[in-house]
């Protein structure tokens, strides 16, 4: 296909995806922040001050990751 070897011609660096692991997609669960459907992409492109709704996601993500957080086997 013509446009995938121009496209190759840049050299771009390829990347994997990465499979995510639970503990990631309990704490998105909990701070109900969907990465797959970019639902929070949207939200931040229209939100009023930028840097609230950043600050508001990353309190978010904050709680859920501390709810999430076990205690180490002794």
């Amino acid at each position: 296909m013509p446009q995938y070897q121009e496209f190759l011609s840049y050299k771009p660096k390829l990347f994997d995806a990465t499979v995510q692991s639970d503990a990631f997609i309990d704490i998105a669960n909990r701070a109900k922040l969907s990465f797959w459907s970019g639902d929070y992409i949207q939200e931040l492109l229209a939100a009023p001050d930028l840097q609230k709704a950043f600050d508001e996601l990353n309190a978010k993500w904050k709680e859920a990751r501390a709810e999430t957080q076990v205690d180490p086997q002794p």
